[in-house]
């Protein structure tokens, strides 16, 4: 608790009471973050729920090469998601043999990504930005298959697996630093990446320190 107080709180010398316009330029920010993600991945059956939705939680490293611009690295995870599909199965390749697989798909990721980010201002207390990259992204996928005959009351056949994925995407990022001391920030922003598998689209919140 002590190390996050000091971590958190301004330095105790005279410059900590200065105005932002007399402050040294940061080199580096770190900061950490937790939101909503809504993950589209893609359509599918006769009948679908394409999209799923979990929590995100995320750790930024930026590094300052000028008073705005910054690249930034990231590493986030999310808990575990899921979708649902319905496809129609001709067993014999007659329509009278008419089956149906109900799909369940839980999704769980684990990101890393870098990008760069325009910082807008100078010296104020509340700083926008925007930027994009790219992400690389790990999603773990338990599928599960359900198949049965309408009107038949003979208990459904199931199956089960697990896939891992890797797939690349690019995503944009918009969002604002508000600043509660001269070094110390809260940061909201919206992030959507599109790749391979999808879409992903996520909220976030979190708190951060300029270095």
């Amino acid at each position: 608790a002590a190390l996050a107080v000091f971590f958190w709180l301004p330095p105790a010398a005279s410059g900590q009471d200065l105005p932002p316009a007399t402050q040294s330029l940061p080199r580096v920010d770190v900061s950490g973050m937790s939101g909503w993600l809504s993950h589209h991945s893609r359509d599918e059956g006769v009948d679908s729920d394409d999209w799923n939705n979990r929590w995100h939680g995320g750790a930024q490293f930026g590094h300052y090469w000028t008073e705005h611009l910054k690249t930034e690295l990231e590493v986030g995870l999310t808990s575990e998601g899921e979708s649902w599909a319905v496809y129609p199965v001709y067993v014999s390749g007659r329509p009278g043999d008419l089956r149906f697989t109900n799909e369940a798909r839980r999704y769980r990721d684990v990101t890393a990504s870098v990008g760069q980010r325009w910082q807008f201002f100078r010296n104020q207390w509340v700083h926008p930005f925007v930027g994009g990259g790219i992400d690389a992204n790990h999603a773990r996928v338990r599928r599960e298959f359900h198949t049965f005959s309408p009107g038949d009351a003979t208990p459904p056949q199931i199956t089960r697996f697990e896939e891992r994925r890797w797939h690349a995407a690019i995503h944009g990022v918009a969002g604002v630093k508000v600043y509660f001391t001269t070094r110390s920030f809260v940061r909201f922003d919206g992030r959507i990446a599109s790749g391979q598998d999808g879409q992903r689209v996520v909220w976030r919140v979190g708190l951060g320190r300029d270095f």
